[in-house]
């Protein structure tokens, strides 16, 4: 599902909000982050679906870290 504009401007809001202005890289500690413009699914085991996800990425080691959208407020939980 490819993120549009709004969404990535929400996706900003809500990363500085819950993470902060500048909040390191747990591995690299650099600062500098890419939010993927697409989101992606998590695959649930059984059952129980997929998740959406947000996809952030360090720009210098390309740690990925992913965020549940619904929680992001990027659609609606439950949502696809």
């Amino acid at each position: 599902m490819v993120l549009y504009p709004d969404w990535a401007e929400r996706a900003v809001r809500w990363l500085t909000k819950h993470w902060g202005q500048d909040c390191p890289c747990p591995f690299c500690e650099t600062v500098v982050w890419n939010i993927g413009q697409t989101l992606i699914e998590s695959r649930q085991c059984g059952d129980a679906g997929v998740m959406p996800m947000l996809q952030v990425v360090c720009d210098n080691c390309g740690h990925a870290v992913s965020v549940d959208a619904s929680v992001a407020g990027l659609i609606e939980p439950g949502g696809h």
